[in-house]
């Protein structure tokens, strides 16, 4: 269990290209992760965005104090479909997701993890870079061929932020590998 304090912000593809059933992979992965924090107010904090033509705050930093409020409303959360606006969905999570309105605690580790399954369908790196300014790390999920490895570095700023996965069951892998990496 990884004692860390810090905000950490999930953004989902939820596209029409994803599919119904791999978008149930992606909140696996969401709980699988998020179950390895210990999660409240001087712990870590979790929230959910989804986007495909427009962005879903699902749950705001500080509207769940437990893990298991936090998988039940990832468990609630309905998929979109539509199109893949990723430089909308970083631009949200900038100003939104870590805002103080929204839960955010200053001089908070903040982490943001994006899973996407293809190219966006507008601009990416002036937001990603956005994020960056603002203190944000962010780490991002490349899943199946259809991903632009130049569009995940934009976004991941270094290869060490980025994961290129062959397809959505390698999600079950990384999310027990990934919160070695941020603990």
């Amino acid at each position: 269990m990884c004692p860390a304090k810090m905000d950490v912000v999930f953004v989902l593809d939820g596209s029409g290209s994803v599919g119904h059933d791999n978008f149930q992979r992606m909140k696996s992965f969401v709980k699988r992760v998020a179950g390895s924090f210990a999660i409240g107010p001087s712990s870590a904090q979790i929230s959910l965005f989804q986007y495909s033509n427009f962005v879903v705050q699902e749950f705001a930093l500080d509207t769940y104090g437990s893990i298991g409020e936090i998988n039940q409303a990832v468990d609630a959360v309905m998929y979109q479909g539509g199109g893949t606006a990723t430089g909308l969905a970083l631009y949200e999570m900038r100003q939104y997701g870590f805002s103080f309105a929204n839960g955010g605690r200053p001089g908070t580790r903040r982490v943001a993890i994006l899973l996407t399954d293809g190219m966006s369908s507008d601009t990416v790196d002036k937001h990603a870079m956005a994020a960056w300014q603002a203190g944000i790390s962010l780490y991002v999920v490349g899943i199946g061929s259809n991903v632009d490895m130049n569009e995940l570095l934009a976004i991941g700023g270094t290869p060490d932020n980025v994961f290129s996965l062959g397809n959505f069951g390698q999600l079950q892998d990384l999310g027990s590998r990934l919160p070695n990496r941020l603990c």
